[in-house]
């Protein structure tokens, strides 16, 4: 996995009850900031993220979005000048390798909650695909594994409790990559974007999440061709009939030696 830099955190003073009784602590959160994202010096997107490894950010979000394929491009930081914080990023790409209108396709904010808000027109979400298909099945038993690595890699989360983690996985359980940021799509698109970077992104067959599946998270998961999602928690509808469509094993309330599978239990080994 390639370098991660180091998140800034938040220590804030608090009240903490407990048992009714008040006590005095200091609490550290996860940071959340704003980035500006221009492309071709054309506003695209304004992103609320962890700060942190933006290029992969930026990288991931263009290729899931389906923006900027795989072809080269130009990157550049606008840094505040006393704290050093990124404030924005411009990408610079031929416009023969952006798709569409790039600079109409989102409006100007999309939160750290869900990236699909900054999406002017629903439409604009493209379903559909040919379905994916795995080079192996995927064993249940090695979810824990991976698991269990990922978790080992989630500092943000041990010190704040506050952050989400996304990790690609081959089917053999080695870790690709793995990210946090306050946003799931965030570290799913950071994860995906730094194996892009690395050009191994093809090396990928398993997303982990650590928390819900969207519909979002499935579409990135289609866009960087990885056949299974593994998740700690519960997936929606609309993900679970999408993942259904697109050939891609999705497993819910992966927890110990547990996990619910809602779509192709075919490919996973144990399941059928």
């Amino acid at each position: 996995m390639g370098a991660v830099e180091t998140l800034r955190m938040t220590e804030v003073d608090a009240v903490r009850f407990d048992d009714g009784k008040p006590s005095n602590v200091s609490e550290v959160l996860a940071p959340e900031d704003v980035l500006q994202i221009n492309i071709n010096g054309n506003p695209f997107s304004v992103t609320m993220r962890s700060p942190g490894n933006d290029e992969e950010l930026v990288r991931g979000l263009l290729y899931t979005e389906h923006v900027l394929g795989e072809g080269g491009y130009e990157y550049a930081e606008t840094r505040d000048a006393r704290s050093g914080r990124v404030l924005a990023v411009e990408v610079t790409a031929d416009p023969a390798l952006l798709s569409g209108d790039v600079v109409l396709s989102r409006s100007l904010l999309s939160t750290s909650s869900c990236g699909l808000c900054g999406r002017k027109e629903m439409e604009q979400m493209g379903m559909g695909g040919e379905p994916l298909s795995p080079s192996s099945p995927l064993s249940a038993r090695s979810i824990p594994g991976m698991q269990e690595i990922m978790r080992a890699r989630q500092e943000l989360f041990a010190q704040s409790g506050g952050s989400h983690a996304a990790g690609l996985f081959t089917l053999d359980s080695e870790p690709l990559a793995v990210y946090e940021d306050i946003g799931r799509h965030n570290a799913v698109d950071k994860a995906v974007g730094s194996l892009l970077l690395q050009g191994t992104l093809d090396q990928a067959e398993c997303l982990l999440v650590s928390g819900r599946v969207s519909y979002e998270i499935v579409m990135k998961a289609y866009a960087a061709r990885t056949p299974f999602i593994v998740a700690v928690s519960a997936p929606s509808s609309l993900a679970a009939k999408t993942c259904d469509q697109l050939g891609i094993s999705l497993l819910g309330f992966c927890r110990e030696t547990r996990a619910t599978v809602y779509s192709h239990p075919e490919n996973v080994v144990g399941c059928q």
